[in-house]
């Protein structure tokens, strides 16, 4: 081999390395669709979320679908694995600080709770009649193709979700019981208390657990 190819193969190593190294510093080393997806998700639920208009929330959750629909289900799986631990961490954090407050705290505490979840639930009731018009969205969520006569077969291959295995909830429950301490379920089973009796006292109906957001 000449020695202007060997230069000429090591120039190209070289470069290589130094394109990875940058998207690595870049992105953390992260898969850049897991990455895309964390980014969209943080627009949804950062401190600039509340600013967005319903078309831009709208924009937004059908970028998100799309990306999300492009991970393999490692890539998801590690996803909702961060995504549970974050929320985890910032729960225990505020059960510790719900517990310290006062009566009166607590109770204004638990209004403010409920008044941000029937905001929600409006949001979603509204954002799930505009999905119901969409033929194709309906068809997807039902884990049918796309409408006759439409060009696009992006659903073609999706099936109706399955419900957890009986394995899947035991193992989920090994999880929760892993991560979290015996202080943190009694304080979280306490709060669910208060606040079921709050939502009572307001005549409203119960809510369903809650868990991380997009």
């Amino acid at each position: 081999m000449s020695s202007s190819r060997k230069r000429l193969i090591v120039s190209s190593t070289l470069i290589m390395v130094l394109v990875l190294g940058i998207w690595a510093l870049a992105t953390g080393g992260e898969d850049p669709e897991l990455a895309r997806v964390k980014q969209i998700a943080k627009q949804l639920r950062g401190p600039d979320a509340e600013n967005l208009t319903p078309e831009e929330r709208k924009e937004r959750w059908q970028e998100f679908r799309e990306a999300f629909g492009k991970l393999d289900p490692d890539q998801k799986r590690q996803y909702f694995q961060e995504r549970m631990d974050e929320w985890l961490q910032r729960d225990m954090e505020r059960m510790d600080r719900f517990f310290k407050l006062s009566p009166q705290e607590r109770l204004a505490a638990l209004d403010a709770e409920i008044k941000r979840d029937e905001e929600r639930r409006k949001q979603f009731e509204k954002m799930r009649a505009e999905w119901a018009k969409n033929p194709d969205f309906k068809n997807r969520f039902q884990g049918k193709g796309p409408p006759k006569g439409s060009s696009n077969t992006e659903g073609n291959s999706q099936t109706k979700r399955q419900p957890p295995t009986a394995e899947q909830r035991e193992n989920w429950r090994k999880q929760w019981l892993n991560k979290t301490t015996p202080e943190y379920r009694a304080q979280r089973a306490e709060y669910r208390r208060l606040l079921s009796e709050r939502r009572k006292q307001l005549g409203l109906p119960e809510r369903r657990g809650r868990g991380p957001r997009p």
